[in-house]
């Protein structure tokens, strides 16, 4: 009589509450051969499958499975690497093709025809390319039958496997079932009568026991099974058609507005800036250079690329003795420099060093036909005295020109110099407020590039006059705006804090439901064989790519729709400022935020998955006896 025996069950016994279940008992299974179970329902069949599987504890006994022993109850991982379990229930990943469900379950180094060859056999090919909503229950018995196979465990458990199949079926997995039962020990809880003709052993559950004596336990033969990346066929369930979107576009939605409200409330002094360059074509900035700079900041500016630099006569020297004389400021000696020639109404632009240009007010105060004083010249009070200066041209900005506005504090009424004459006192450390009270000169430097204008604006905003330089926010230049940025300034902060607050909210409850719904499908990688930490890892993943695609989605909608409504806010002079621009740092602090939530929810809602077992998870509601 051959003694070597796979599993040897020694009088365990299992009770719920008061109702006993199993009872001191015994019982040895051979390494290969099918063994039924037989009994009325709540005898107890299911019960034992699920003892065996690692699912449900027993009170007392033992039991050995090769050379493993086990107390209490059969250790998780031994049993999720070594028996392959179909419950009465049949479990898939609902987002996954059939085929889908058994290549995750298939080793990866074994070839994928033998699913094709699994199908054709029980004659379900046709359901290859379905989901599994899409197939009946029979389909559905077969195809868990094929997933036990394809686990290429040694020990296989079955509950009831031909309760849906009808005649045609149940004959096919039948002949499987006789051709599997030569190298694998298979033990089925059934109420079948049909697969008495190719049982190996009948046992009438649970009254057969046998007394354990003198027996040897061989070893578990198994070849570990190398599984694939989960990380691919989490994916797909966020192409899967029929998967929940509403959670998605709600998020979404809540995701833009979320957007919008952090651009809204972007720094205000900022928001004034880029108004003013993007959509008055500024491109130049002044600043206070330190006296002590022996090359006037030259290297500076050259570090970011200015084009030129302009000594601002007006705003060094308006307190020079010129009381009976026109105001005075520079203009950029070159043309292409001052972007605004065709508010010249009169004349041309500087052809030479004498050259000045008039405001249309002192044109009109010297001539009632400003057109006539072209070509003419005008005697001006200079530093260095009286000085004759050739009239090229008259200009009329107009009065709400913020170029012009943010070039000079007033413009209307101003004989314009050219850079090439005023450059003269960029040295003369006798003229000027800026020099005498700031130890500074006060200058313009052109870009024609805006990147290296906003640059240069931003390293120097925040110096204080004095230091070696510090440019001038425009807005100093026009008080237009001020009250706009003291209310701004004052609400910002507390609106961007609680949009921060209402975004995460609603996307950590989303997460938290779509997490609670999700457990049967982590449960079900468990079960098909994939270890926790391989879950727990590939779902990080999945969240990162999730979130990652719903934000950027929002991110950049938000963008496009800034920039529409920036367009009307202009456009219609809605706004005198863009209402949106998009703040880069706050945003990414909140995808951060999403990461690290989302994925701390996820991990400790797996954790608790994994505390109550797989089959606690995939069979809530079902009697367990």
């Amino acid at each position: 009589m051959n003694k070597n025996y796979l599993i040897s069950i020694n009088n365990i016994s299992k009770k719920y509450d008061q109702n006993v279940v199993l009872n001191n008992y015994s019982y040895l299974f051979k390494e290969n051969g099918l063994y039924l179970l037989f009994g009325f329902s709540g005898c107890g069949k299911t019960t034992f499958l699920n003892i065996l599987s690692g699912a449900t504890s027993f009170d007392k006994g033992s039991i050995n499975i090769g050379n493993n022993i086990f107390n209490n109850k059969v250790n998780d991982n031994f049993a999720i690497n070594h028996v392959a379990y179909i419950t009465q229930n049949n479990h898939f990943i609902n987002y996954l093709t059939i085929y889908d469900n058994l290549l995750l379950v298939l080793d990866k180094k074994e070839n994928k025809e033998i699913i094709d060859k699994y199908l054709k056999q029980l004659n379900i090919l046709d359901v290859k390319n379905k989901y599994p909503n899409q197939i009946s229950g029979g389909e559905a018995e077969r195809v868990s039958l094929i997933i036990a196979i394809l686990k290429n465990y040694k020990i296989i458990l079955l509950d009831e496997p031909t309760s849906s199949l009808d005649p045609k079926g149940c004959e096919k997995v039948l002949d499987l079932l006789n051709e599997l039962k030569k190298d694998r020990l298979i033990i089925c809880a059934t109420h079948d009568e049909k697969l008495k003709n190719i049982a190996d052993e009948i046992i009438y559950f649970p009254l057969i026991s046998q007394k354990n004596k003198n027996i040897n336990i061989i070893d578990l033969n198994y070849n570990k099974v190398q599984k694939r990346s989960v990380i691919p066929f989490l994916l797909k369930q966020f192409l899967y058609k029929n998967s929940e979107k509403k959670s998605t576009i709600y998020l979404l939605l809540i995701m833009i507005l979320c957007f919008l409200v952090i651009f809204y409330c972007f720094d205000s002094h900022t928001k004034l800036n880029k108004t003013l360059i993007d959509y008055n074509d500024i491109n130049f900035v002044n600043f206070y250079c330190n006296l002590n700079n022996e090359d006037y900041c030259a290297n500076i500016l050259e570090e970011y690329n200015a084009v030129d630099v302009m000594y601002s006569y007006g705003s060094n020297a308006y307190d020079i003795d010129d009381s009976n004389d026109f105001l005075k400021e520079t203009l950029p000696y070159d043309e292409n420099l001052f972007l605004q020639k065709d508010k010249i109404i009169y004349g041309t632009y500087f052809k030479d060093i004498n050259d000045v240009i008039l405001g249309i007010d002192v044109a009109k105060e010297l001539s009632d036909n400003p057109k006539d004083l072209i070509n003419t010249t005008i005697i001006l009070q200079m530093p260095e005295g009286k000085v004759e200066f050739n009239i090229v041209g008259i200009i009329d900005s107009g009065n709400d020109n913020l170029y012009m506005k943010s070039l000079f504090l007033q413009y209307d009424y101003y004989v314009f110099l050219n850079s090439k004459y005023t450059e003269q006192y960029m040295y003369d450390d006798l003229i000027g407020l800026s020099e005498k009270n700031y130890n500074s000169t006060y200058l313009t430097a052109f870009f024609d590039n805006v990147d290296d204008l906003y640059r240069f604006l931003h390293d120097f905003e925040n110096e204080k006059f004095g230091s070696k330089i510090a440019t001038i926010p425009f807005n100093l230049n026009y008080t237009k705006y001020t009250l706009f940025i003291g209310s701004v300034q004052i609400y910002a902060k507390p609106i961007l804090i609680v949009t921060f607050l209402i975004a995460l909210i609603f996307f950590f409850q989303t997460e938290y439901i779509k997490n609670y719904y999700q457990r049967y499908i982590y449960a079900v990688y468990n079960y098909f064989g994939y270890k926790w930490s391989s879950i727990i890892s590939s779902n990080i993943i999945y969240i990162v790519f999730q979130i990652s695609t719903i934000y950027f989605s929002a991110f950049l909608i938000s963008i496009i729709l800034s920039k529409i409504l920036n367009f009307i806010a202009m456009k219609y002079n809605i706004l005198v400022y863009l209402p949106f621009l998009t703040d880069y740092y706050n945003c990414f602090i909140l995808y951060i935020w999403m990461i690290i939530l989302t994925t701390l929810l996820s991990f400790i809602n797996i954790l608790v998955i994994k505390k109550k077992g797989w089959i606690t998870v995939i069979s809530e509601g079902d009697d367990l006896l």
